[in-house]
């Protein structure tokens, strides 16, 4: 988490705005749907949600990473 100023966390922030920002331009009507570019972008951004959430959040009272990385305010990006 430490390696190159968190360049991880950072990298997956920018993914997950960019996915947020993407996913109203390809609405999914078909839910049976699994190749439009709406269901791989809501793929992705579920996913990535995920492993931030894995990161950073505290689980069985071990907080492992969220002390790390938000001493930032990650508002600024």
């Amino acid at each position: 988490m430490k390696y190159e100023g968190g360049i991880l966390i950072d990298t997956l922030i920018k993914l997950y705005r960019h996915c947020d920002a993407e996913i109203p331009l390809y609405p999914v009507t078909n839910p049976a749907d699994k190749v439009s570019a709406g269901t791989v972008i809501r793929e992705v951004l579920l996913a990535t949600l995920k492993v931030l959430i894995n990161l950073t959040h505290d689980f069985n009272n071990e907080c492992m990473y969220s002390f790390l990385y938000f001493e930032e305010d990650i508002y600024t990006y």
